[in-house]
């Protein structure tokens, strides 16, 4: 078994090369956007015919952080849904079965229940924030349940709560996590002894949070397993954005 991983340099993608060697087939790895531009079809399809792999994991998207998603919302939508459409064009012609990341972002802002389950998916309209690239998150899996409907045709789609890891944006405060930007601002504030540590909101919205090493264990044991289909996957924990401020200062030893 041949896998090619697709946003190779990213939180996930790299934290899957770390543990590679823990997992029993083999890897090989998309180039940096800089070398490989997915939103452009024929490079895509260049780089799936090089290495022929029997397995493709998408990891690849253009993302951010709260401000990077409100200030540049039509770059997230056009170069996810181009790249997303490519790659999944290729993969379901030749026949080569799919393993699409997804994110919690694209479940509805407003929810009656909790935890929140696949079907809740397409309840409702996403948060406003980050609509763009919430909606072509959900466009590729639309696209993928079409595919399955025409051509019966085989893919995961997991839907990822929200991820944290080494390999997280944290010198980039426009595309870093939540968890990375909270550990960096109680880090800095710690440093440099400020007595206080300002937060945006009201801390009160859900939110589930997952290692990035367990998320990249969990895609082997899928792709070993043949899981195919649509799957939640977060941990039991539904923490406030309050309380999970709380654990990242008592971590880092913020006292203010």
């Amino acid at each position: 078994m041949k896998v090619l991983v697709t946003g190779s340099t990213g939180l996930l993608g790299q934290t899957i090369q770390k543990l590679e060697h823990n997992f029993d087939f083999s890897f090989c790895y998309a180039p940096p956007s800089s070398e490989c531009d997915l939103t452009d079809f024929f490079a895509a399809k260049d780089l799936i015919e090089y290495h022929k792999p029997t397995h493709v994991v998408h990891l690849a998207s253009i993302v951010g952080g709260i401000q990077d998603n409100v200030n540049r919302p039509f770059d997230f939508s056009i170069d996810n849904i181009l790249m997303n459409a490519n790659i999944i064009d290729i993969c379901v012609e030749e026949n080569i079965p799919l393993l699409a990341a997804s994110s919690t972002c694209v479940y509805p802002a407003e929810v009656e229940n909790y935890p929140l389950t696949e079907d809740m998916v397409d309840s409702g309209p996403p948060e406003d924030t980050n609509s763009a690239y919430a909606y072509a998150k959900r466009a590729m899996t639309h696209s993928l349940r079409a595919a399955k409907k025409q051509y019966d045709y085989d893919f995961t789609v997991l839907y990822f709560s929200n991820l944290y890891g080494e390999f997280d944006h944290f010198y980039n405060e426009n595309k870093a996590h939540l968890v990375t930007a909270l550990v960096k601002k109680f880090h800095q504030a710690k440093e440099e002894n400020k007595n206080k540590v300002i937060l945006l909101g009201t801390g009160k919205p859900l939110r589930q949070f997952m290692y990035a090493d367990d998320a990249a264990n969990i895609i082997y044991n899928v792709i070993k397993k043949r899981c195919y289909g649509e799957y939640n996957v977060a941990t039991p924990e539904n923490l406030s954005v309050a309380e999970i401020a709380k654990v990242v200062a008592e971590i880092v030893g913020y006292t203010g």
